[in-house]
């Protein structure tokens, strides 16, 4: 922001001559602010997703309204209490940010959505309301929705590492995360090792393992599930059964020493044919994940890159040990605005996007309009005005 703030001078003298005689101008450009910015906060990580745009638009010189979701208030509150104090010590109107929380009972969005004072509005959230949010006549709307995260097997040199990773990347906050990974496409032929070929039915059910092994771990599961935030993805998760599939893991409850009542549930696995493509084209938000299995790699790739393209992505993760099938999903998958994690094993997970250097949400494919990290993300929220007065 800083830097898009200060990219042109502050003023300039302009000259044309006129044969005997010359014209000149003073000019000054100033950066002026857009309007009254609204961020839109989501209820699994109301201060991760909210943060980015609350500070774009308060470093470029906007007013900021949070609403934070009507179940995750606290947490932006603390936030926004602290900015408030750092601003007045600065000497700064406290009220440049501001909390407007709302209950169910008194819902208050829209209403501060479709005002004409709010020109700006930063939404995290589902499809749905993100594609109303977007609809607004008038407004500069940054957007993060729903997405369909794949994960393409072709080969690897251990199985055991990758599904480790791919496991704890299913479990982690439940799978509550817009970067976890849903639809698993595994050829049919199975995975080539160092050691030969892992059939297919041997990779499913090490995957099925390694979840297993993952959420029952006494020192790792509880931890590594936290909680089910909302009890409709609670329901959700149990309700997948019900879809056009074979159950490969059903899913369980895990008991938290540290919270006794805490809402905890063990990812769902289930199995369905490359046909059903009403089953795995919708994001089923929470700890489910769904093996898919395809003809070959290619054929992983092709429905791999039209969920992106149809519904949007956020991430996608990809093992191969084979540099041509590496370039060949890397320029696939960003040709449909996806950014691909490659053979990632160890404590480095494909959900795991830093706000500020990974262009997350790349704001090409419909999970999202916008990216924290592009440009674009700050110069949208200001107008370069310019001022011209007559030289002496």
């Amino acid at each position: 922001a800083y830097e898009e703030l200060t990219r042109f001078p502050a003023a300039v003298t302009w000259e044309k001559p006129m044969g005997k005689f010359t014209v000149k101008l003073n000019k000054t450009f100033k950066p002026v602010p857009y309007g009254i910015s609204l961020a839109i906060g989501c209820s699994t990580f109301p201060i991760w997703n909210t943060l980015p745009g609350v500070y774009a638009s308060l470093i470029t010189g906007n007013t900021v309204i949070v609403k934070p979701h009507q179940k995750a208030i606290l947490p932006i509150a603390i936030v926004v209490a602290e900015l408030q104090k750092v601003l007045k010590a600065q000497g700064h109107d406290p009220l440049t940010i501001q909390l407007a929380a709302d209950d169910p009972e008194h819902l208050i969005t829209k209403q501060l959505a479709e005002h004409d004072a709010v020109r700006l509005i930063d939404y995290t959230g589902g499809t749905a309301f993100g594609e109303y949010v977007e609809s607004l006549p008038g407004k500069v709307v940054f957007t993060e929705k729903a997405g369909v995260n794949s994960v393409i097997l072709d080969s690897a040199k251990d199985l055991g590492p990758v599904m480790q990773n791919l496991a704890f990347s299913v479990a982690l906050y439940s799978g509550q995360m817009c970067t976890a990974p849903q639809n698993f496409f595994i050829p049919e032929k199975g995975v080539e090792t160092a050691d030969g070929t892992v059939s297919y039915k041997e990779v499913v059910d090490l995957l099925k393992e390694s979840v297993n092994g993952l959420v029952h771990h006494p020192k790792m599961g509880a931890g590594t599930l936290a909680a089910i935030q909302n009890v409709s993805t609670l329901n959700r998760t149990h309700n997948v059964k019900q879809l056009k599939a074979s159950l490969v893991l059903e899913a369980g409850v895990v008991e938290n020493e540290e919270f006794k009542d805490a809402r905890t549930c063990t990812p769902t696995i289930l199995e369905v044919s490359a046909d059903d493509v009403a089953v795995f084209e919708k994001e089923l938000f929470g700890p489910v994940a769904l093996v898919i299995k395809t003809k070959d790699t290619q054929h992983s790739l092709e429905l791999a890159s039209m969920m992106a393209q149809k519904h949007g992505a956020i991430t996608c993760a990809a093992y191969t040990t084979d540099a041509t099938v590496q370039q060949n999903i890397e320029e696939t998958m960003n040709a449909v605005f996806t950014p691909v994690s490659f053979n990632l094993t160890g404590f480095i997970w494909v959900n795991q996007h830093a706000a500020f250097s990974d262009f997350h949400v790349t704001g090409g494919n419909p999970a999202g309009n916008a990216s924290f990290t592009n440009p674009e993300f700050v110069n949208r929220r200001f107008v370069w005005v310019g001022n011209r007065t007559l030289a002496d």
